[in-house]
């Protein structure tokens, strides 16, 4: 069954429709070089009227970025995995994103636009696909081969390098039926340790860039505290 065939909605950047499946026209931007991101700082400040600190949200605590959980790691998946479920207008299983593609760590206090350029720095967005039962045994295992990485509707524990007890949801995986993924497109990324996801059986490129998405989820949430539940365990 394709959960993603024929889905899409509105947005403010244009995608083209292509056999069902939205992709996205967005191009993308290179990482910069270490020797540009003072030029790109300055770049942030002119585009905010001369104020870089533009203020987000408050903190409630520092979010730290770890494995084989963290509480950066986990805010970030699970804001992909509401995003896109907001995105598609309806429930979307996992959310994930290799611990990467994030840059740094987060102080308790004052959350400002520059802290989100600085966080992400790239221009990696939104990406949902549809993967088979066995498909999502192979992420987790992946996963467990890092001693862990920021999930997000995924339960597990990491036994001698291996995943142990994989829930979705708290659901045993069923190899037999197809689960929907939120995550960005720096996973799907040739030299990533993840780019065979790009076998998935549908995929839907959101025009959202992760910096954007990370921003509106901090807005929008009235209490923005670190969280570890456990969702990834050593065993």
């Amino acid at each position: 069954m394709n959960l993603l065939r024929g889905k899409f909605w509105s947005c403010s950047l244009p995608v083209l429709l292509f056999f069902g499946v939205v992709l996205s026209c967005t191009p993308r931007i290179a990482v910069p070089e270490p020797e540009v991101r003072e030029e790109m700082d300055s770049d942030v400040e002119e585009w905010h009227g001369g104020n870089s600190e533009i203020r987000i949200a408050t903190l409630e605590g520092a979010f730290t970025l770890g494995v084989p959980e963290s509480s950066l790691g986990n805010l970030t998946a699970d804001a992909l995995r509401f995003r896109a479920a907001h995105e598609l207008h309806r429930f979307v299983h996992l959310g994930f994103i290799p611990g990467e593609g994030l840059n740094g760590e987060l102080e308790e206090g004052i959350l400002t636009t520059s802290d989100m350029y600085r966080l992400v720095p790239d221009e990696q967005s939104l990406v949902i696909l549809e993967l088979g039962g066995n498909q999502i045994l192979r992420l987790a295992d992946e996963i467990a081969r890092r001693g862990g990485a920021p999930v997000s509707g995924l339960r597990m524990g990491i036994r001698n390098g291996y995943a142990a007890g994989v829930l979705v949801n708290s659901e045993v995986v069923d190899s037999n039926r197809t689960y929907l993924l939120a995550t960005t497109t720096a996973a799907l990324e040739i030299g990533s340790s993840f780019r065979w996801l790009r076998d998935a059986e549908a995929r839907v490129d959101v025009p959202i860039c992760l910096r954007e998405l990370l921003a509106d989820h901090f807005r929008n949430t009235s209490s923005v505290q670190p969280l570890l539940d456990g969702r990834i365990r050593q065993l």
